[in-house]
C-alpha cells in the first residue's frame, strides 16, 4: 500500500512502486473511475504501440517505397 498527497490542481504523484507494477511511463494515459469511494486507474493501450507489436519487424525499404511509388503513378 502507499499513500500520496493530493496537491495544488488535484495532482497526485504515483510511487514508483505502483508505476512499476503497473509499467507506467511519462506520458502514458491513465483510464481514471471512481468507485465505492475509490479511484481505480487503468493505464490505456497505445495504438502504435499495438500496431508494432502487429507488425513485428516489418520494414518499408526506400525501394519498395519508389516501387510502391512507380506503380501508382504508371496507373494514373
Amino acid at each position: 500500500m502507499s499513500i500520496t498527497k493530493v496537491r495544488e490542481k488535484f495532482q497526485v504523484m504515483l510511487p514508483k512502486n505502483v508505476r512499476d507494477r503497473i509499467h507506467v511511463k511519462v506520458g502514458d494515459l491513465l483510464e481514471l473511475k471512481a468507485e465505492e469511494g475509490r479511484i481505480i486507474a487503468t493505464p490505456v493501450p497505445d495504438p502504435s504501440k499495438k500496431l508494432a507489436q502487429l507488425l513485428g519487424d516489418f520494414k518499408f525499404t526506400r525501394r519498395d517505397r519508389e516501387r510502391a511509388s512507380q506503380k501508382f503513378t504508371t496507373r494514373s
